[in-house]
């Protein structure tokens, strides 16, 4: 007889945003570092001015039908996403799990 498997949790999809040459927009709203918006422009523009300043152009949404991008480093942005998470489990409080030992003797 063949057994059955337990089912394998699912693993959650790490969320990852498009960046750069990934975003099929031809046209982008961008908005720098410090929030400036510096309107909508091409794609290429937008990646070149991103490039000029050392940073890269990261999808943030879409309102309307223009892609909205961001101008920021993408590796520090990783970095400060994945220590929130890990701050967040630390700071959880883990659920305690109370046993009774019950036996037919009193």
């Amino acid at each position: 007889m063949r057994r059955r498997s337990s089912p394998q949790p699912q693993k959650k999809p790490v969320k990852s945003k498009r960046i750069n040459h990934d975003i099929v927009a031809s046209r982008v709203q961008v908005i720098t570092e410090e929030g400036e918006n510096l309107g909508i422009l091409s794609l290429t523009e937008a990646i070149a001015q991103a490039e000029e300043a050392g940073m890269d152009i990261v999808e943030m949404g879409e309102k309307e039908g223009i892609v909205i991008t961001k101008m920021m480093d993408y590796g520090k942005y990783l970095f400060r996403e994945q220590k929130k998470i890990s701050i967040n489990k630390v700071n959880s409080k883990q659920a305690e799990v109370k046993t009774i030992k019950l036996t037919y003797r009193m």
